[in-house]
């Protein structure tokens, strides 16, 4: 039932429902199977823990985007209903979302003792996103559509785009004169 209301709209297409049982059914029977050898604490051989590896980390991922897909929405119509302009909202609560990664890795990198590697992070994990998320799909955008026009910015996202740089250039000037 809770599928049939999305197939009527085609958001979820019948092959889809069926990659998706597939999938559950190989990530079910290849946990059913290396359960036993986990509970009875035996080593794991190198292709089974490969494979454990690869399934887990695919499930992972469609677990995130499973969240985030109803998550985001939810967010949205929050934020309507409360009268947030959707960039400002956009620019503030789903950037801190897609930081808690980056945040836990760098966490997990400084206590294991490379302090340098992980202030390294918190500045080139962001950076490498918009270098190459931004713009890599601007180009490849401007690639197969031409010209890309009609983009608006809104005034909230202009004085936090402001904000932002007066904080990189206190980061990059200030910070070094201080220490």
């Amino acid at each position: 039932a809770c599928v049939a209301r999305y197939l009527g709209r085609g958001l979820v297409t019948m092959p889809g429902v069926w990659f998706g049982v597939a999938c559950g059914s190989i990530g079910s029977a290849a946990v059913y199977l290396a359960w036993p050898a986990v509970i009875a604490d035996r080593s794991v051989s190198d292709k089974a823990m490969k494979a454990l590896t690869a399934i887990t980390f695919v499930q992972s991922v469609t677990w995130m985007d499973a969240a985030a897909g109803e998550l985001v929405p939810l967010f949205g119509a929050i934020g309507r209903i409360c009268g947030v302009s959707e960039s400002l909202l956009g620019a503030t609560v789903f950037a801190w979302g897609i930081s808690v990664g980056d945040l836990v890795s760098d966490v997990t990198v400084a206590r294991r003792g490379m302090a340098h590697a992980a202030v390294s992070a918190c500045f080139g994990g962001p950076l490498f996103n918009l270098l190459v998320g931004l713009a890599g799909s601007m180009v490849f955008a401007t690639a197969s559509r031409g010209v890309i026009g009609g983009i608006r910015l809104e005034n909230e996202i202009i004085l936090l785009a402001v904000c932002q740089l007066m904080a990189v250039t206190y980061i990059v000037v200030g910070i070094p004169f201080v220490h």
